[in-house]
């Protein structure tokens, strides 16, 4: 199961990328492709169907 928290990261697993800078980067990467291609970018997170699906 993955959803998205209050700041817009996605949980996998029960664990979330944050506490470091690589964590925030990659962050804002994810959030800059699921503006322009939602589909590619949940699956590159690993998040596949549930997140297509929204």
């Amino acid at each position: 199961m993955c959803v998205p928290d209050k700041y817009g990261r996605h949980q996998q697993n029960g664990t979330t990328t944050s506490g470091n800078h690589v964590g925030a980067v990659v962050t804002s990467v994810a959030k800059l492709d699921m503006t322009f291609h939602p589909p590619l970018a949940s699956l590159r997170e690993g998040c596949g169907e549930v997140n297509v699906q929204r």
